[in-house]
Order: C-alpha cells, then structure tokens, then sequence
C-alpha cells in the first residue's frame, strides 16, 4: 500500500471516528485544586497537635505560623496565575490528536514496558531472587517498618535514564483512553497492553511504597473518561460530582488497607477508635509533606533550579557534565540525605510544590514562580478544552501534579 492511499484511508477514519472536544469540568479547573487542597492542607498542617505528629507520624513538628503565611501566598500566587491564560487560539486540533494516538500509542507502550522491565531485571540480576522474595514477603506480611524502603532503595535500586523511562506511561495510558473513548483501536489489544502496564504501576505501588505510580495512570484515564466519553445528561450531572465519589472510594480502601498494614503496631500506642486513626493516617500523608516543606524552608540552604533538573542531573553520562557545571555555579551540595532524618521522618520523604518552590527560587521569587506555573496550568487546560494537541495530550497528566500540589 503506498504512502498517499494510506494517508486516504486515515483520513477516511479520523472523519468517521468524528472525535470530540473534551467538555468543561469545574474541579479541573488548576485554580480549584490548590484552593480546594492547597490552602486547607497547609492550615490543617498547622493545626495539628505536635503529639499527633510525635505519636502516629514519629516526627518532630517543624511547621509555624511564619511557614503557612510563605506557603499559603505561593498557593494563592498559583490561583491568581491560573486567570490568565496565554494563547488565543481555537481551531480544534482533533484529528490530529487522534492520529497522533494511533501512531504512537505502541511505541509509547512499548518505551513503558522496557523501563519497568529493566527496573526489575536489574533488581532481580543485582539483589537476587532470594532476597527479593523475602523482601516481598515482609512487605506484604510482616510487621516491620523500612521494609519496603528496603526492597525499593537496596533490592530494586534505579537505574538513571532508564527506569525514568516508566514515566512516558502517563503519556502511553493518555494516548490509549482516548483510543478508547473515540474506538479508534482494538478493545482486545488495548485492553491487554493496559493491564500490562496497570499490573506493574500496581506492584511498584504495593510493594515498594510508591503509591503515586498508580495515581499517575488511573488519573488521566479517568480525566479523558469523564470529559470526553459520550454521556446522557444524567451522568454528565454525576461527573460534576466525581471528585465526592472518589474522594470516599479512595478513603474506604485506605481505611481497609491501613487496618492490614499498620493497626496491629499502633493499636497499643493510640488511645483511641479505629477510623479515628485511619483518618489521621490518612491525612497524616499530607500534614508530613507540609511539615516537610517547612523543614526546607528553615533548614535547607538555596539551590537554584535543582529539583526542576533533577531528570536532567542523573542522566547517563550528560548527567557528570550538567552536573559538574552546576557545581560550578552554584556549590554541589543538594537536600542534606540526613535532613528528614534530623527534623522529620524520612518514611515520610514528599516535599509539596512550595517547599521546593522556596529552595529553588528563594522565597522572594517562589511566588512569581508559582504565577507562572498557574499561568501555564490554565494554558493547557484552555487548550485541553479547545481540543488542541498538546493540551488534550498533556493536561490529564499534568492534573496529576496539581492533585499533588500540598503534596
């Protein structure tokens, strides 16, 4: 078949296919979710009693008035900055897009599949079977804690370059919802390469900790889902209240894991019922990474940029050059490894957007940086709603990082 009869036969599919724009939603509007989570979670943070942080979170209280008026203006700098959005532009870019998926959503796969692959085989060839199946074990049944730090940073150590490679599978579970939504593939096919992915995001969340692996690919899937999937006018009034729902799915199956993972250790240190402390669990994910921020901003010097080129600094080979140049510039020190372990508790290791705001642009800057980061969010959100390309390609990832904002 010649290139120009195929070109034909897709633009025959792209017009019946007949794709359509993603409809608005309030709560992904980029200016609610730090609203909505940004400024209560910080306050709440504060609000805590340092016995709860002592007891439940086994870390010192590091978080002050002075911290929460810092964070609380960067979040509000946020909001302002997503009213302005950059571009004008309002040709819907539709078929494109779904051309775009069509053509890459193997590749895409495929470039997932081998970073999580090479991850466990270098794991497996490194550490070793035994000692693998042993860490698995005392992860999912024994009792003691660091486990899981132990089989994800000793037993399953990363590989830079490579194993950053399993984060073009936001992109991947994007490009294949929207196949999905639009039926331009095959159910069969896409559904196995999901469940592949899915299945591997699952272990890597279960076993070593990292529960943000599966929250990267069920977000975006369920962003594309509920904008652009052809309701009735009854579930289009359901998905405007979506986030209620999944915001109690998501409690129940903390609260029945965490009764699994860590009651039997804590029952005899908290005096008080079961769901009480699943909820201050819960919540304690977000209070630590608050408190961890302000463990930076008092205790961490400035390092310019770092964390934005954090990719860039462990890259094979390159990674020696751009380091050595930035050591150059600005000192080679990075996080002090030993800070959490001085000021808070490194099992709880998440620093927030504005902690790592303030360390990389200092806290006269972190503001104006945030307004740019609000203004960029609109942008793609605008253009996600117009059905251009980049926008319905990059915002349903790019709302992963805005849910993780106080996080």
């Amino acid at each position: 078949m010649n290139t120009r009869s195929r070109s034909n036969q897709e633009k025959r599919y792209t017009r019946a296919v007949r794709p359509n724009r993603p409809r608005q939603l309030w709560w992904l509007y980029p200016g609610v979710g730090a609203l909505l989570l940004g400024v209560p979670l910080t306050i709440i943070a504060y609000l805590t009693p340092e016995s709860t942080y002592h007891t439940l979170y086994r870390t010192l209280k590091t978080v002050d008035s002075e911290y929460v008026a810092v964070g609380l203006f960067i979040c509000l700098c946020f909001i302002v900055g997503s009213f302005f959005a950059i571009g004008t532009t309002t040709e819907s870019q539709k078929e494109d897009t779904l051309l775009y998926c069509r053509w890459f959503v193997r590749p895409l796969f495929l470039i997932t599949l081998f970073g999580y692959l090479a991850w466990f085989a270098n794991g497996i060839l490194t550490s070793g079977i035994g000692p693998i199946l042993t860490g698995m074990h005392e992860v999912l049944f024994g009792q003691e804690y660091g486990s899981s730090d132990e089989l994800k940073y000793e037993l399953f150590p990363t590989v830079p370059g490579v194993t950053t490679l399993t984060q073009v599978g936001i992109l991947y579970v994007t490009a294949e919802s929207l196949l999905w939504v639009w039926k331009g593939s095959n159910r069969r096919s896409a559904l196995m390469r999901f469940a592949a992915i899915a299945l591997l995001a699952a272990l890597r969340s279960t076993l070593l900790s990292e529960r943000l692996a599966l929250v990267e690919i069920v977000v975006p899937v369920m962003v594309v889902f509920v904008t652009t999937s052809q309701l009735s006018a009854r579930h289009k009034n359901l998905v405007q209240v979506t986030p209620i729902f999944l915001g109690l799915v998501v409690c129940v199956l903390f609260t029945l894991g965490e009764y699994f993972r860590s009651w039997s250790f804590y029952r005899p240190l908290y005096h008080g019922p079961y769901l009480q402390f699943a909820a201050e669990r819960f919540m304690g994910y977000y209070t630590t990474a608050v408190n961890n921020a302000a463990v930076v901003y008092h205790y961490e010097p400035l390092h310019p940029l770092r964390h934005t080129f954090t990719a860039l600094f462990e890259f094979p080979i390159l990674g020696s050059f751009v380091s050595a140049g930035y050591a150059g510039v600005f000192g080679d020190s990075y996080l002090d490894p030993f800070l959490l372990e001085k000021y808070a508790n490194p099992e709880f290791n998440n620093i927030p957007m504005t902690g790592l705001l303030v360390n990389e642009y200092s806290v006269f800057l972190a503001p104006a940086a945030a307004f740019m980061l609000g203004v960029l969010s609109v942008s793609l959100y605008r253009s996600f709603l117009r059905g251009r390309l980049i926008g319905v390609l990059v915002y349903p990832g790019w709302y992963v990082g805005i849910l993780e904002i106080p996080r």
